[in-house]
């Protein structure tokens, strides 16, 4: 039977800028919630506080969105992204795909595409062709 998956021998560069952007955006996010956290607690009006728990939940929530996605790229790539195994089948199995495969071409040449009745296409103004 087919085996787990395998985590790739060829990382994807696009995860590692990912990881990197990721990375930076969570260490940009960390003071600035600290600092929030820190400012809630000094002497101002209701109103003005208000605003400051708006912005720390809002930081709050993208931190956690950015860790989310970093924890779903582990995911991906103890799957083995970005290579994909062929799985390997008994040949019995394989050979049932293969009728299956034999039957779909079959049940598909019954069928022709039917010509397009309609074409519409929209022209621009025409333009005179440059002097040489």
């Amino acid at each position: 039977m087919a085996e787990g998956p395998v985590p790739s021998q060829t990382p994807s560069s696009a995860i590692t800028a990912l990881r990197a952007e990721l990375a930076a955006a969570i260490a940009l996010l960390d003071p600035q919630i600290r600092g929030m956290e820190d400012l809630a607690q000094v002497s101002m009006t209701e109103e003005t506080l208000s605003f400051v728990r708006r912005d720390f939940v809002n930081y709050s929530r993208r931190k956690t969105l950015c860790q989310a996605v970093v924890a779903a790229l582990d995911h991906i790539e103890a799957d083995g992204f970005p290579d994909v195994v062929r799985a390997q089948l008994p040949a019995s199995n394989f050979a049932e795909l293969q009728e299956q495969r034999a039957d779909l071409l079959a049940a598909l040449g019954q069928f022709d595409q039917a010509p397009a009745v309609k074409i519409e296409a929209e022209l621009g103004e025409p333009t005179d062709k440059p002097a040489p």
